[in-house]
């Protein structure tokens, strides 16, 4: 990386940094507490979705492409594909009763 590109990096860093701390100080954090940068500073959240299959056709999320996700009474529900939410929503009390299932298997391990 050359001292241009390091400098302009540099700019946008701080840019960012002074209307974040304008916003939050007009929204009452007022926080002025040190973070760390750089990709230390980025905890992985680990993905607490009980299992990786698609709970109506039992192929692996991800497997046909980008999952997809849906909110059911406010609860995250994960497919392998668009063409199962009408499926879902068809029983949706037999299709949960699989990801309870797998909840619990996953929270006894």
């Amino acid at each position: 990386m050359n001292t241009t590109t390091r400098n302009i990096r540099a700019m946008m860093a701080a840019a960012g940094l002074v209307l974040c701390a304008a916003a939050c100080g007009e929204s009452g954090h007022g926080t002025t507490a040190s973070v760390p940068a750089g990709p230390a500073a980025v905890a992985k959240t680990p993905d607490l979705y009980p299992t990786d299959i698609c709970i109506v056709t039992g192929e692996k999320l991800g497997g046909m492409g980008e999952v997809v996700k849906y909110d059911y009474k406010g609860r995250e529900i994960r497919f392998c594909c668009q063409g199962c939410i009408a499926k879902f929503v068809a029983d949706p009390e037999k299709y949960l009763k699989i990801l309870d299932d797998a909840a619990a298997a996953k929270k006894a391990q």
